[in-house]
């Protein structure tokens, strides 16, 4: 294979998989949006995205979903991540 016909093989892979991530990257956001409601039972101040979902061109299958929380109370915490789990037991 010659040069140019593996640079443009190399930039099709690449290319392909940033499409796969953004895709991906697009269902978490929708996975979002069910953990906002899990979210919304409780009293929280805040709620914080961060990571590689807040930049697509990151977000790989590896990549998680990183929140953080203001104002949630320490005793709610382990009902708030029961309902997260129960979120992907359902699916």
């Amino acid at each position: 294979m010659d040069k140019h016909k593996m640079i443009q093989s190399l930039n099709e892979r690449l290319s392909a998989r940033r499409q796969a991530n953004a895709r991906l990257c697009r269902q978490k956001r929708e996975h979002l949006e069910k953990i906002v409601s899990v979210i919304s039972e409780f009293q929280v101040e805040k709620i914080v995205l961060f990571g590689s979902i807040t930049e697509p061109e990151r977000f790989e299958t590896h990549s998680d979903i990183d929140i953080g929380l203001t104002g949630i109370k320490k005793r709610e915490i382990s009902a708030f991540i029961a309902g997260v789990h129960d979120l992907y037991e359902k699916a």
